[in-house]
């Protein structure tokens, strides 16, 4: 890796100073706002992904991405902007950004103080043997951290260091474990009671290092790495942190309105719908929330339903089980509960669609055969959502399959598009692209196409969509959650420092697993506390599965009046 130097100015216009290095690279500064401002790389005038779905700002982002030099929809402001040897300025009403040329390092100023400066000994590194890119500011002892999501450990990032490669991370230590589920490289550095948010709207591996690296040549330092992609980064000035919230979440757009109906207590457990009996034991659901009176409002039906032996068929109802799907769906309306059934966005090789579909997939890097991966308890391949025709095709399955029976949201599951083989090819619209430049994309896509599948169906009912990965955006179409978390006290602590720091980036509709997931029961004391603490999520959900017994509200009786008064 070298670090990017010697800048020389090529042109500034209206909203941008563009300077370029001696080896064809360019980095643009675009004046967005003024307190908005962003600065974009393109390796040999070029850009691995010229378009972007994080970005909204004014405008609804279009299915196939937003031009990513588009800047439509920001005010674009007039700045000033002088010279002096090796220093440029580049100034704003509320920022000013000192650029050494030389050194191809920028500080961040305001109100006349530094607020935010890039390593002195090399900011910006490159290989040019590889798509690597590098990305390193100076650390003080004074400043703070937040954000970057649902990251596992404390509330203040200082210190951390986090990877972005979405996995299904089942019974994770929400303390420790690392990566997990969601994208999200935003961070809210504050120092002199200054907030700033560093957003990288870019959709490969990452990790950003809060200061746990030490390194004696470069003094204290954090750092944003990424496998591949493009270094486009904003800068968005508070001052306060709830102000950088407000503006990132204005960024990447507001989140959806959702259903009153949603904000209750939501029933769920893999048991009942991997029952043999699996509509008797839903309505057997019914019978114990009359019997406790306990109010609930939706239950999230997991993907059991879809079963054929001891896998899973997403589109597929399994008769043997539920012989009558409408018959149940129309049941739980009556009792004034919504069905959240679970959906995937992989086909195992034996799915009665996989032929239908096989042209719609994420194709093999070596070959034109769908890419092959590990999922669940077989190979199958993932659909491409940058195809136009499978996204389509999601549309159509969630209508015919679903909204048919009288179902009106769904649940986004097991979406983290884990595609080892980080070459597989992407539609992308026309474009061909490799999945490591953007797994999440796939994510965001896959919960626009299954909102606008809810909307053209019953386009007067706000529809509703949880998912449980997903990139900045995702709050514009559906809810979410923190996973398969496990049993323990500290899930209960750490889970709230994730919900908080996904909140300060942005996402505010989310929720967890009450009691844990996965791992031994809760104890009484354990379950109550849980739900004290977990009726205050928009996402209020007891999901869990555990082979000595799940998590339902009625297991331990001696807490039922207390859990009631909870409920209601």
């Amino acid at each position: 890796m070298k670090p990017l130097r010697d800048l020389s100015l090529k042109k500034v216009d209206s909203h941008s100073v563009v300077f370029e290095t001696s080896n064809r690279h360019e980095l643009h500064v675009f004046v967005l706002e003024h307190d908005v401002v962003r600065v974009l790389l393109k390796r040999d005038g070029k850009l691995k992904m010229p378009r972007t779905w994080a970005i909204e700002w004014e405008r609804e982002v279009p299915v196939e991405g937003r031009d990513r030099i588009d800047v439509s929809g920001f005010a674009r402001p007039a700045f000033s902007h002088s010279q002096n040897g090796d220093e440029f300025v580049i100034k704003t009403e509320k920022l000013e950004i000192r650029i050494d040329l030389k050194k191809a390092r920028f500080e961040w100023w305001t109100q006349g103080l530094p607020v935010l400066s890039e390593r002195a000994t090399g900011s910006i590194y490159l290989s040019k043997h590889s798509e690597k890119i590098e990305h390193y500011f100076a650390m003080t002892q004074s400043c703070e951290m937040y954000g970057l999501g649902e990251a596992s450990g404390d509330l203040a990032r200082k210190g951390s260091r986090t990877q972005f490669k979405n996995i299904d991370a089942m019974g994770y230590d929400a303390e420790k474990t690392d990566p997990l589920y969601k994208h999200f490289p935003f961070l809210i550095h504050r120092d002199r009671q200054v907030a700033l948010g560093i957003f990288y709207d870019s959709f490969a591996t990452t990790t950003v290092d809060c200061g746990q690296e030490i390194d004696n040549y470069h003094g204290p330092y954090f750092s944003y790495r990424a496998e591949s992609g493009d270094l486009d980064y904003y800068i968005i000035l508070g001052p306060e942190i709830r102000e950088v919230t407000k503006k990132f979440t204005r960024l990447t757009g507001r989140p959806m309105m959702p259903p009153k109906w949603s904000l209750s207590y939501s029933g769920s457990t893999m048991t009942y719908t991997d029952a043999p009996n699996a509509q008797d034991a839903l309505m057997g659901f019914l019978d114990k929330l009359r019997e406790h009176k306990l109010p609930c409002s939706s239950f999230h039906l997991s993907s059991g339903y879809t079963s054929i032996g001891k896998k899973r068929y997403v589109f597929n109802w399994n008769r043997d089980k539920i012989p009558d799907p409408k018959n149940l769906v129309q049941s739980f309306k009556e009792a004034g509960l919504r069905f959240i059934p679970n959906i995937k966005p992989v086909l195992l090789q034996d799915h009665p669609l996989y032929d239908e579909a096989k042209a719609l997939f994420v194709r093999d890097s070596e070959s034109d055969q769908p890419e092959l991966s590990q999922f669940w308890d077989g190979m199958g391949s993932h659909l491409d959502f940058t195809n136009p025709k499978a996204f389509d095709w999601w549309k159509t399955k969630i209508k015919e399959t679903l909204v048919s029976q009288g179902i009106d949201s769904v649940w986004n599951d097991n979406n983290e598009y884990e595609i080892w083989d980080d070459e597989a090819r992407c539609h992308g619209f026309g474009s061909e692209w490799p999945i490591k430049q953007g797994r999440p994309i796939q994510t965001l896509l896959m919960a626009m196409a299954s909102r606008q599948a809810l909307l053209e169906s019953n386009p007067t009912q706000r529809p509703f969509v949880v998912s449980r990965s997903g990139m900045p955006g995702l709050q514009r179409y559906n809810q979410t959650w923190s996973g398969d978390n496990f049993t323990a006290w500290k899930t209960l602590r750490f889970n709230l420092y994730m919900a908080l720091n996904l909140g300060l980036s942005g996402v505010g509709n989310s929720g967890h697993d009450i009691g844990g997931f996965s791992g031994p029961r809760p104890s009484p004391e354990l379950f109550l506390r849980w739900i004290q603490h977990g009726i205050f999520y928009p996402r209020f959900v007891i999901h869990s599965w555990k082979a000595e017994g799940v998590n339902e509200p009625w297991m331990y009786p001696e807490i039922v009046p207390q859990i009631r008064k909870l409920f209601e």
